[in-house]
């Protein structure tokens, strides 16, 4: 079975006329496996931990990998080619490892056998004839940078070095003028700055050695810059390389780069518990089938990391990630208001109604006097907030105070208007879209609790057709 960690778009409406029905008639079949969930899934946490997430398996080059965090991510690929991102700074992009090892420089694209994800990093194994090296990828999640942990063992003499193209530019649609790179001796790091050094970054190691910079002449040229990370004799060493930046300066990406460097053990432990904390606050299920159980809970966590802060924007949902190449914009990592609200369907289900506050206030904040957003697919908001907040409204109308339902409902019914008089049952909150989505910001993340037996139907139906059509015959499921 194939899990991907991309976002979804919804399918179009006219094809749930079609299904409605034998949807329906699914939705309530779960909804009997489902009803008992939270009563049996307390007792059971009291008497165990679940264990973390992970999967492995063989690499294929081909294969998009994410490493996220909220203010910073790498994207690659599985063979271990990756680009840097601080929002909105985008750091390097073709960055690869080499082995230098008995007189021999081998590519670790060529050496990738397998990999290990889970919800806070990715794991890649490069293995030698008379070595391996396990590569894991890990981005904090409140950090603006991003830390790469070498365990090497080997038998021979081993140096690693680091390559990568520096793309040191903002996010599209803006844009950063001219920048430069330069080597700094005290962090054993490269330096990234730019003429109003306003935006600075480190990329380095602190065993990192002779390094090459990119360079341009009338005669030659070469856009790679490395530095290699010392070479360990015999035996098992563990190397670092730290990605670090700052939108206020070169002193701040500084001390961030020397907090990743200093405290990175810390910071994994703490993702761990982040995404571990965050699938037992919302709806978990027991399947029957291994593989849904799986889907279902990986499914959680993708939901949960399409939050993106960006310091001059704020903190919202991006549509999806992929790698940006010679662009500025990795997939549709932007705050597409659209695609905000299909996925807050998804985490209005998974009980996150915490997100979704987050995800309403963001589009809310900017929205002209007019009634559309300044964020794009601004046309097609409402329709799709209509759909959203009417979920939203059925889910959670007996745990949350009465005008905020009363708000809800008038949106549903109204079609989002923007006229004041169309807003009469919600007193003291009439007037432009931009105030029901401020009084829904500011009620939907009160401490509601509730059984989502419901909610979680939705999310595992899509599961079920996804797996058992795509994989399977028809099979049932028995509670």
């Amino acid at each position: 079975m194939e899990i991907s960690r991309e976002f979804s778009y919804c399918p179009q409406r006219k094809s749930w006329n079609k299904w409605s029905k034998p949807v329906f008639a699914c939705m309530m079949a779960i909804l009997g496996i489902t009803a008992a969930a939270p009563a049996a899934r307390s007792q059971q946490q009291q008497k165990e931990v679940s264990p973390p997430m992970e999967l492995s398996r063989t690499v294929r080059p081909w294969e998009f990998l994410p490493i996220t965090g909220t203010r910073a991510a790498l994207f690659g690929s599985e063979a271990g080619g990756m680009e840097a991102w601080v929002y909105p700074l985008k750091i390097f992009r073709e960055f690869h490892l080499h082995f230098l090892t008995e007189g021999r420089v081998l590519s670790g694209e060529t050496l990738a056998r397998t990999l290990t994800v889970r919800p806070e990093s990715a794991t890649i194994l490069y293995a030698g004839d008379t070595f391996t090296v396990r590569e894991t990828l890990f981005v904090p999640v409140d950090a603006q940078g991003a830390i790469i942990v070498l365990n090497v063992e080997t038998e021979q003499p081993l140096e690693i070095e680091a390559a990568f193209h520096r793309d040191f530019q903002l996010e599209w649609p803006a844009a950063l003028g001219a920048a430069y790179i330069d080597w700094s001796a005290p962090q054993h790091a490269f330096y990234f700055g730019e003429e109003q050094r306003k935006f600075a970054a480190f990329v380095g190691s602190p065993t990192a050695a002779d390094p090459q910079r990119e360079f341009q002449t009338n005669y030659s040229e070469s856009q790679s810059s490395s530095f290699r990370l010392g070479a360990t004799e015999k035996g098992k060493e563990t190397k670092l390389i730290v990605v670090a930046a700052s939108m206020e300066g070169r002193p701040a990406a500084e001390k961030m780069y020397q907090h990743l460097t200093a405290d990175y053990p810390a910071l994994l432990e703490e993702s761990r518990k982040y995404y571990q904390d965050y699938l037992a606050r919302t709806v978990s299920l027991e399947l029957p089938d291994a593989q849904l159980q799986q889907a279902y809970d990986w499914a959680r966590i993708s939901e949960f990391q399409g939050r993106v802060s960006n310091p001059y924007l704020g903190t919202g949902l991006v549509a999806g990630y992929r790698t940006s190449g010679e662009s500025q914009r990795p997939g549709f990592a932007w705050f597409f208001g659209r695609d905000s609200f299909w996925t807050a369907l998804a985490l209005d289900a998974a009980g996150d109604f915490s997100t979704v506050r987050t995800a309403l206030a963001f589009i809310s904040k900017f929205q002209r006097d007019d009634g559309t957003t300044a964020v794009l697919h601004a046309g097609r908001i409402v329709p799709v907030y209509r759909l959203t907040a009417g979920l939203t409204a059925k889910l959670i109308k007996l745990h949350i105070p009465v005008q905020f339902r009363e708000i809800v409902i008038a949106v549903v019914t109204t079609g989002g208007s923007t006229n004041p008089k169309d807003y009469p049952i919600a007193a003291g909150h009439a007037g432009t879209i931009k105030e029901v989505f401020n009084a829904a910001a500011s009620s939907a993340g009160r401490g509601i609790h509730l059984s989502l037996e419901i909610g979680a139907a939705v999310v595992l139906l899509a599961a079920v057709i996804a797996l058992f059509a795509s994989r399977r015959p028809a099979a049932t499921v028995a509670a």
